[in-house]
């Protein structure tokens, strides 16, 4: 069950759990061979039959949020879905973790469809027929969408602000939510085998019988597929001043201030400040509520368009998989916003404005 607690976290709190994050002696989080399978894939059926009836609801109740401009038939988080969601939840496995053959897709719709006893003819249960379609018709695209962030800088008034901060608030309760699933689901397979994993990242306990494996792989799936490709969250419109004056000389990166790797290992990063990072004996050892993990991605979850000169410096100084919070890595680097948008990029992310837009 959705934990829905009104209390968010600070912003002190969030930079400290980053600053641990970046200064602790945990490796360097890159799972390989992600489309190998852990465990038996047949026992995950039930649990992303489960994803697919939350990501159902925010669906079908916010519909115009995720709907295309061009074509408004065109569904956002329908189109995610299948290969974000479905193919890399890792219910078969793959011969490689490119896109899966077309043996492979056909098994994953056989595995759903017989789960839910999918009958394409009958019409009388909607989340089916809804899923149905998913799996019938899953090709990607890229659109723009109905429901669009205005365009806002440092000269925008507030009412332009509160419209940016609705739809940016209705689209991170989303994905919020889809976090906080994750995160429980990690939880419940490390408490049932009595998991503890140290400092270094050591594993001890039942790691024979996790349902996820022992490899991060629900953590890769989260950061890679959740978070990083859930649909219209960016606001892509933030540049940097080496990026406005030298793009076309350097070329550019669309890149995430905060690495994804942060947040993929919340879920089983739970206590910086004892021998074990997660301890099923330990209380801090449990998912984040649904409004901690939005106060973490809108704090957080930041994107901006930089040189390449820039990015390169950023990997010089060690900050690209694991950075430091705040404006660290930047100053470091002698990055800087366009001066146009410093106040809006500090705006946008304080959570003093997510609490105003709460209430």
């Amino acid at each position: 069950m959705l934990n829905l607690s009104k209390s968010i976290l600070d912003e002190v709190y969030i930079d400290d759990l980053q600053t641990k994050w970046k200064e602790s002696t945990l490796p360097v989080n890159n799972p390989k061979n992600y489309f190998k399978l852990e465990g038996d894939g047949n026992n995950r059926v039930a649990d992303l039959i489960r994803l697919l009836e939350l990501i159902y609801l925010i669906a079908t109740e916010n519909l115009d949020y995720y709907k295309s401009k061009k074509d408004q038939k065109i569904i956002a988080l329908q189109k995610y879905i299948y290969s974000d969601i479905i193919v890399p939840f890792q219910i078969i496995e793959f011969v490689s973790d490119r896109e899966p053959e077309k043996n492979h897709n056909d098994q994953i719709r056989l595995l759903i469809s017989n789960k839910l006893k999918i009958n394409t003819q009958d019409k009388s249960d909607d989340f089916k027929n809804w899923l149905s379609e998913i799996l019938i018709n899953s090709k990607r695209a890229n659109w723009v969408p109905l429901v669009d962030y205005p365009t806002i800088d440092d000269s925008s008034n507030e009412k332009e602000f509160s419209r940016f901060f609705e739809i940016r608030y209705t689209r991170l309760l989303h994905l919020a939510k889809l976090c906080h699933f994750i995160d429980e689901l990690q939880m419940a397979d490390y408490i049932e085998n009595q998991i503890k994993i140290d400092k270094r990242g050591k594993f001890s306990g039942n790691t024979d019988k996790l349902k996820y494996g022992a490899s991060h792989k629900l953590s890769s799936f989260l950061g890679q597929h959740i978070i990083r490709n859930f649909p219209f969250k960016d606001f892509t419109r933030f540049k940097s001043v080496g990026y406005q004056k030298n793009a076309e000389k350097s070329g550019s990166i669309y890149e995430h201030f905060t690495p994804i790797s942060f947040f993929r290992d919340l879920i089983w990063v739970k206590n910086f400040d004892s021998h074990y990072v997660f301890d099923f004996e330990s209380p801090s050892s449990k998912p984040f509520t649904v409004n901690e993990w939005i106060s973490i991605l809108w704090y957080k979850y930041r994107t901006i368009s930089i040189s390449k000169n820039e990015d390169n410096l950023i990997n010089q100084m060690g900050e690209k998989s694991r950075r430091s919070s705040g404006n660290q890595a930047y100053d470091k680097a002698g990055i800087e916003i366009w001066h146009e948008q410093i106040k809006t990029w500090s705006k946008i992310h304080a959570l003093e404005n997510l609490e105003r837009t709460m209430k």
